[in-house]
């Protein structure tokens, strides 16, 4: 596994965060990368909402803007993007590479990621995306190990959404309330398919837990 830390210089939401500069963006995490159009779920914290909001409705790369949380003196966004949005080809990138986003936030004009490659392919392969599309990025660290830990960041991008899709449907649950068959329609993957990915998920997150975890004897 390859950890990169890493900015990106006007990446996303460039008009909006341009317009309240003083407002910073945390991705939440745990997402699911295959929705069409895509979605971003982001909080948003600073003294301008109004702007920020306004901005955010008149830019020609959103579809739509939802507040989810307004009680506290941060902001929970879900904002959809248009299918010709970069936020697209990014997702499709990091899923072909087998990438996976750790960390995103943002501050005008900067977004930082803590990003995980399963090899230097999929390092490279982004790396000159952004470069080929005009992005300045400037790497501030890279590192090589074993994953390590028992929660979503641990599994690549398949496997977490995977995973997350099948909790939130119900196949875990007693009855289950969805099937592996319909699991693997929504991601347009064959059933056998879609149970690898779900035992790997599961293998990787019980293996996180062997590791760490002090067994008695």
């Amino acid at each position: 596994m390859i950890a990169v830390d890493c900015s990106v210089t006007s990446f996303l939401l460039n008009g909006a965060l341009a317009a309240a500069p003083e407002m910073t963006l945390t991705v939440a995490p745990g997402q699911l990368f295959s929705t069409r159009p895509p979605v971003l779920l982001f909080w948003a914290g600073g003294d301008d909402f109004s702007r920020f909001e306004a901005a955010l409705e008149n830019s020609s790369e959103i579809a739509g803007v939802c507040v989810l949380d307004d009680e506290s003196d941060e902001r929970l966004y879900r904002v959809v993007f248009s299918d010709e949005s970069r936020l697209r080809s990014f997702y499709a990138l990091l899923r072909e590479s087998d990438a996976l986003i750790r960390t995103a936030t943002a501050a005008h004009p900067r977004w930082h990621f803590e990003l995980r490659f399963p090899d230097e392919n999929g390092v490279q392969t982004v790396y000159h995306w952004l470069r080929g599309n005009g992005f300045s990025v400037e790497v501030h660290a890279v590192s090589r190990g074993r994953r390590r830990g028992s929660d979503l960041r641990t599994l690549t991008s398949e496997q977490a959404e995977t995973l997350l899709a099948a909790y939130l449907r119900g196949y875990f649950a007693v009855p289950r309330e969805t099937t592996l068959d319909a699991l693997a329609d929504e991601f347009d993957v064959s059933t056998q398919a879609c149970s690898e990915r779900l035992r790997r998920a599961l293998t990787a997150l019980l293996e996180g837990v062997v590791r760490n975890e002090k067994w008695g004897t």
